[in-house]
Protein backbone atom coordinates (compact mmCIF):
# COMPACT_ATOMS: atom_id res chain seq x y z
CA UNK A 1 0.00 0.00 0.00
CA UNK A 2 2.91 2.34 0.87
CA UNK A 3 4.81 1.47 -2.12
CA UNK A 4 2.99 5.03 -3.95
CA UNK A 5 3.76 7.42 -0.94
CA UNK A 6 6.25 9.96 -1.27
CA UNK A 7 9.30 9.88 1.34
CA UNK A 8 7.35 12.35 3.43
CA UNK A 9 3.92 10.20 3.58
CA UNK A 10 6.12 7.42 4.72
CA UNK A 11 7.63 9.62 6.94
CA UNK A 12 4.51 10.71 8.22
CA UNK A 13 2.80 7.73 8.42
CA UNK A 14 6.12 6.00 11.28
CA UNK A 15 5.95 9.07 13.53
CA UNK A 16 2.15 8.70 13.87
CA UNK A 17 2.99 5.48 14.70
CA UNK A 18 5.44 6.69 17.02
CA UNK A 19 2.83 9.07 18.50
CA UNK A 20 0.18 5.99 19.09
CA UNK A 21 3.17 4.08 20.55
CA UNK A 22 3.97 7.55 23.00
CA UNK A 23 0.48 7.84 24.36
CA UNK A 24 0.06 4.06 24.99
CA UNK A 25 -2.38 3.52 22.22
CA UNK A 26 -2.95 0.40 20.42
CA UNK A 27 -4.25 1.40 17.16
CA UNK A 28 -3.86 4.54 14.86
CA UNK A 29 -6.44 6.92 15.12
CA UNK A 30 -6.70 9.93 12.17
CA UNK A 31 -5.47 12.33 14.91
CA UNK A 32 -2.21 10.30 15.53
CA UNK A 33 -2.24 10.85 11.38
CA UNK A 34 -2.30 14.52 12.08
CA UNK A 35 0.71 14.01 14.74
CA UNK A 36 2.34 12.83 12.35
CA UNK A 37 2.05 15.12 9.77
CA UNK A 38 2.82 18.05 11.62
CA UNK A 39 6.15 16.26 12.84
CA UNK A 40 7.57 17.61 9.47
CA UNK A 41 7.64 21.21 8.92
CA UNK A 42 8.54 21.30 5.33
CA UNK A 43 6.27 18.79 4.08
CA UNK A 44 3.78 20.44 1.56
CA UNK A 45 0.64 19.52 3.92
CA UNK A 46 2.06 22.12 6.21
CA UNK A 47 3.19 24.26 4.63
CA UNK A 48 -0.15 24.72 2.93
CA UNK A 49 -1.45 24.77 6.67
CA UNK A 50 0.92 27.73 7.36
CA UNK A 51 -0.28 29.54 4.26
CA UNK A 52 -3.57 29.03 5.17
CA UNK A 53 -2.69 30.69 9.24
CA UNK A 54 -2.46 27.35 10.78
CA UNK A 55 0.13 27.58 13.83
CA UNK A 56 1.52 24.27 13.40
CA UNK A 57 2.74 24.37 17.22
CA UNK A 58 -0.88 25.49 18.32
CA UNK A 59 -2.86 23.02 16.57
CA UNK A 60 -0.36 19.99 18.04
CA UNK A 61 -1.07 21.62 21.20
CA UNK A 62 -4.30 21.18 20.87
CA UNK A 63 -3.97 17.45 19.90
CA UNK A 64 -2.12 17.26 22.77
CA UNK A 65 -4.95 18.52 25.10
CA UNK A 66 -7.58 16.71 23.21
CA UNK A 67 -6.38 13.31 23.51
CA UNK A 68 -5.71 11.23 26.31
CA UNK A 69 -2.97 8.75 26.96
CA UNK A 70 -4.25 5.42 28.03
CA UNK A 71 -2.28 4.18 31.75
CA UNK A 72 -0.87 1.40 30.02
CA UNK A 73 1.88 1.45 27.47
CA UNK A 74 1.54 -0.10 24.26
CA UNK A 75 4.73 -2.13 23.07
CA UNK A 76 3.09 -3.63 20.17
CA UNK A 77 5.33 -4.17 16.86
CA UNK A 78 2.86 -3.43 14.04
CA UNK A 79 -0.12 -1.15 15.12
CA UNK A 80 -3.91 -1.49 13.32
CA UNK A 81 -5.67 1.56 12.14
CA UNK A 82 -8.76 2.30 13.40
CA UNK A 83 -11.83 2.26 10.85
CA UNK A 84 -12.02 5.72 10.78
CA UNK A 85 -7.94 5.93 9.93
CA UNK A 86 -9.12 4.04 7.81
CA UNK A 87 -11.39 5.80 5.84
CA UNK A 88 -8.62 8.79 6.09
CA UNK A 89 -6.29 6.45 3.89
CA UNK A 90 -9.19 5.69 1.39
CA UNK A 91 -10.02 9.55 1.45
CA UNK A 92 -6.51 10.00 0.61
CA UNK A 93 -6.10 7.50 -2.09
CA UNK A 94 -9.39 8.99 -4.07
CA UNK A 95 -8.07 12.25 -3.43
CA UNK A 96 -4.41 10.89 -4.80
CA UNK A 97 -6.51 9.85 -7.75
CA UNK A 98 -8.75 12.04 -8.59
CA UNK A 99 -6.04 15.11 -8.50
CA UNK A 100 -3.71 12.52 -10.72
CA UNK A 101 -0.67 12.96 -8.90
CA UNK A 102 2.69 10.64 -9.61
CA UNK A 103 2.81 9.80 -5.78
CA UNK A 104 1.03 9.85 -2.79
CA UNK A 105 1.58 13.10 -0.53
CA UNK A 106 1.15 14.69 2.56
CA UNK A 107 -1.41 17.08 0.74
CA UNK A 108 -3.68 14.05 -0.08
CA UNK A 109 -3.30 12.89 3.58
CA UNK A 110 -4.20 16.33 5.05
CA UNK A 111 -7.26 16.47 2.08
CA UNK A 112 -8.49 13.00 3.78
CA UNK A 113 -7.94 14.07 7.30
CA UNK A 114 -10.50 17.04 5.95
CA UNK A 115 -13.29 14.83 4.64
CA UNK A 116 -13.00 12.28 7.65
CA UNK A 117 -16.09 15.05 9.48
CA UNK A 118 -16.77 13.65 12.93
CA UNK A 119 -12.76 13.38 14.08
CA UNK A 120 -11.01 15.10 17.00
CA UNK A 121 -8.22 16.10 13.73
CA UNK A 122 -10.90 17.06 11.43
CA UNK A 123 -12.74 19.25 13.98
CA UNK A 124 -9.19 20.85 15.26
CA UNK A 125 -8.29 21.42 11.97
CA UNK A 126 -11.52 22.68 10.99
CA UNK A 127 -11.09 24.96 14.05
CA UNK A 128 -8.18 26.39 12.38
CA UNK A 129 -10.11 27.76 9.73
CA UNK A 130 -8.72 24.98 7.18
CA UNK A 131 -11.53 24.81 4.17
CA UNK A 132 -11.42 21.26 2.11
CA UNK A 133 -11.81 23.49 -1.27
CA UNK A 134 -8.98 25.96 -0.78
CA UNK A 135 -6.75 22.67 0.23
CA UNK A 136 -8.03 20.92 -3.37
CA UNK A 137 -7.67 24.31 -4.86
CA UNK A 138 -3.85 24.58 -4.05
CA UNK A 139 -3.25 21.07 -4.57
CA UNK A 140 -4.64 20.79 -7.98
CA UNK A 141 -2.37 23.78 -9.72
CA UNK A 142 -0.11 23.28 -11.48
CA UNK A 143 3.44 22.94 -10.23
CA UNK A 144 1.43 23.40 -6.72
CA UNK A 145 2.44 21.13 -3.62
CA UNK A 146 0.66 18.49 -4.13
CA UNK A 147 2.33 17.07 -6.81
CA UNK A 148 4.81 14.82 -4.40
CA UNK A 149 8.20 14.49 -5.20
CA UNK A 150 9.71 15.33 -8.85
CA UNK A 151 9.73 12.19 -11.11
CA UNK A 152 13.04 10.74 -11.06
CA UNK A 153 14.11 10.44 -14.98
CA UNK A 154 17.59 7.96 -14.16
CA UNK A 155 14.49 5.78 -12.04
CA UNK A 156 12.56 5.64 -14.92
CA UNK A 157 15.57 4.89 -17.12
CA UNK A 158 16.67 1.87 -15.10
CA UNK A 159 13.17 0.61 -15.21
CA UNK A 160 13.39 0.89 -18.77
CA UNK A 161 16.43 -1.00 -19.37
CA UNK A 162 15.35 -3.54 -16.75
CA UNK A 163 12.25 -4.30 -18.60
CA UNK A 164 13.97 -4.35 -21.93
CA UNK A 165 14.53 -7.85 -24.12
CA UNK A 166 17.56 -6.33 -25.76
CA UNK A 167 20.83 -7.83 -24.37
CA UNK A 168 24.28 -6.06 -23.64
Amino acid sequence: MFDRFSNDAKRTMSFARQHALRLGHDCITPEHLLFGLLELPQCSAVVLLQRLGVDRAALAADLDRLIRPEATPVTLGQLPFTPQAKRVLEYMFEEYSQLGHRSVGTGHLLLGLLRSEGTVACTALAHGTVALAAVRTALAEPGGLGTGEPFDTDKRRCLLISNSTMHG
